[in-house]
């Protein structure tokens, strides 16, 4: 690949999924999201890959605005009963709306991933 740091162009992938279509991130081979994997790597994968990945996956950790190496700490310390092998992916903020603060910090909602970025419930 000759991109020499695809962290740093998270703003312009955002950008060319805004201009031209999600579509064409999902289909692209670009190594483009992190993960997390023992016993501190950070890696980036395609989606393919990621895809793979997730559907052999029992769990996965999505932590948003929070470091690739400060993610697995973050996630286990709030659910600490996660299984050791499960999938952490740490979102970057670049050139992302900021999510403001959570009125239900405490409450652990279980639904699927859509849900939770759909806007306020009720």
């Amino acid at each position: 690949m000759a991109e020499g740091d695809v962290p740093a162009r998270y703003e312009f992938l955002i950008s060319v999924a805004k201009t031209y279509g999600l579509q064409l991130l999902l289909e692209t081979k670009l190594p483009w999201i992190t993960l997390r994997e023992s016993p501190g790597n950070a890696i980036l994968v395609s989606i393919q890959e990621f895809m793979k990945r997730a559907k052999a996956a029992d769990e996965i950790l999505v932590v948003y605005g929070v470091s690739a190496w400060s993610a697995e700490k973050f996630a286990r310390s709030i659910f600490p009963q996660a299984s050791k092998s499960a999938l952490t992916v740490p979102v970057s903020t670049i050139g992302q709306p900021d999510p403001g603060t959570y009125d239900d910090e405490d409450e652990i909602i279980e639904a699927e991933l859509t849900e939770h970025f759909g806007g306020k419930r009720s």
